[in-house]
């Protein structure tokens, strides 16, 4: 182990070169994938039916982002107690 060992840290285990050698031909197998489909002509990408409007927003009528709208807008805050402004200036540092 070398002086930046980081096996304490992460449970290892030494591998074969044969184990080593397919984990790479695995992991390049999505690079040689992602290479094919760069080479697609634009004409096959119109015959599949997803159709995406990439100028609205995904969601937009869900309840969440219905409820963050609304937050956003009205300002409603989510603290236990209101302030009171006639107390504000009485205010007292807790001590440590």
């Amino acid at each position: 182990m070398g002086p930046f060992s980081l096996a304490w840290l992460f449970e290892t285990a030494p591998i074969t070169n044969e184990d080593f050698g397919t984990c790479v031909m695995w992991g390049s197998t999505v690079l040689i994938v992602s290479f094919l489909l760069k080479l697609t002509p634009a004409e096959w990408m119109e015959k599949v039916p997803i159709k995406i409007n990439e100028n609205q927003a995904m969601g937009a009528d869900s309840k969440i982002v219905g409820f963050y709208q609304a937050t956003k807008n009205n300002n409603i805050s989510f603290l236990a107690g209101k302030p009171n402004d006639e107390n504000d200036d009485d205010f007292v540092q807790p001590e440590p």
